[in-house]
């Protein structure tokens, strides 16, 4: 049972954490009915490492592994950009608050998914210990694309939570997604530039997932315009850097794995899952 949460920013900023306690007072003011009203705050030390997102949220679990104890919600570089508005700060809090409250009402998939975590955390340290370094770069970086996909369905059910829960602001939540998608786009060539070959393609297609999620949700026609027209470029992208023997199976892969209407009973975890395990059998170069 989720006893705690810590809030607190990344990549040992510590010039932040008083910034990350009037970040979480500005949320409880704007969204007061959040999901984690009744859970004690604490605001701890930086985290210690860099994360490349705006925010993340990592259930932590008890001494047993068996149940969901505490969470963590980390503060990224971008969440102090001076692009992000004040409701695009409550938004994300809001929607790793989420996270967290689904984390521990569905323990189960919580459980599995820390078991992952851990696998990919002990392959990867023994990757670094053992294999050549662009080798060990790879398998991380391959851990970290497959278990993104493992966790997509979480996603999908945060942004329904937002439509289902918090229909006031749905309208900003969705201006949201669409400028963090083309934020995306603009990073494009910075993006691919780290990306081992290999895994090209299933970053495309994780970035057409994304913006398929979006399409999925949107009533608006000119943002529905505006995020076709990413969905085309993007599958130009797909068409014209991955191998056609790849694409082919790719595609077969993820194929309407959004489905529009959506609804949380509809996405299904077995198929995410499945790419993650095809993630995992790509091999290096």
């Amino acid at each position: 049972m989720l006893n705690r949460l810590i809030v607190v920013p990344d990549n040992g900023q510590h010039h932040l954490e008083d910034a990350t306690k009037d970040a979480w007072g500005a949320f409880e003011v704007l969204i007061p009915n959040h999901p984690l009203v009744s859970i004690p705050v604490e605001h701890h030390p930086p985290y210690a490492h860099r994360i490349d997102a705006v925010a993340a949220a990592v259930p932590l679990l008890n001494r047993g592994l068996d149940q969901v104890d505490a969470g963590m919600i980390m503060l990224g570089e971008r969440f102090w950009s001076p692009e992000q508005s004040s409701d695009d700060r409550a938004l994300t809090l809001l929607h790793e608050a989420i996270h967290l409250r689904l984390a521990d009402t569905m323990s189960p998939r919580t459980v599995r998914s820390d078991a992952m975590r851990r696998r990919f955390q002990d392959a990867e340290a023994a990757a670094f210990e053992e294999e050549p370094l662009d080798i060990a770069v790879f398998k991380q970086k391959r851990g970290v694309a497959a278990f993104q996909f493992h966790l997509f369905p979480e996603e999908v059910w945060a942004e329904l939570y937002v439509r289902d829960h918090y229909p006031e602001w749905l309208e900003r939540r969705l201006v949201s997604l669409l400028a963090m998608r083309q934020g995306t786009r603009a990073r494009r060539e910075a993006q691919l530039a780290g990306i081992p070959q290999p895994l090209i393609c299933s970053w495309l297609i994780y970035e057409l997932v994304r913006v398929d999620l979006v399409i999925a949700l949107e009533q608006d026609d000119r943002r529905l315009a505006q995020l076709n027209d990413l969905k085309q470029e993007w599958s130009t992208d797909l068409l014209q850097l991955c191998p056609p023997e790849r694409l082919e199976v790719e595609l077969r892969t993820f194929a309407e794995s959004i489905p529009n209407p959506l609804e949380a009973d509809a996405i299904s975890e077995a198929r995410f899952d499945r790419y993650a395990d095809a993630v995992l059998a790509i091999p290096p170069l």
